[in-house]
């Protein structure tokens, strides 16, 4: 199984919800992050005594896919989001061992 995040601009979160449904994964975490950055007119201004980092809010899209599905879905993830400017997105692929699932009773069930 493999584990696919995304970060991407909240403007872009509906269309990426609408792409994996496309693709048949109906199941996936949404959590908002932050960016933290010096905007760049900011960087090379000639005063740089304090530079407050500014903040944007993004969002971060987890879903977990069988290995031989992963390619395909890290595929569909970029051409859905590349706009072919600065800063489209950013993604991390990473390997789960196995996925649990907890049950009311306390019970542990394995899902693999």
């Amino acid at each position: 199984m493999k584990r696919i995040e995304v970060i991407v601009r909240n403007a872009e979160l509906s269309e990426i919800r609408y792409a994996l449904r496309d693709f048949g994964i109906t199941t996936m975490r949404v959590a908002e992050v932050e960016k933290e950055f010096v905007p760049e007119y900011r960087r090379n201004s000639e005063r740089q005594a304090e530079l407050e980092p500014e903040t944007e809010k993004r969002s971060k899209v987890s879903v977990v896919v069988p290995d031989e599905e992963a390619d395909s879905v890290v595929l569909m993830l970029v051409s859905t989001l590349k706009e072919g400017g600065i800063d489209d997105g950013k993604g991390v692929v990473s390997s789960i061992e196995y996925v649990v699932r907890l049950e009311a009773d306390g019970f542990f069930d394995n899902m693999i």
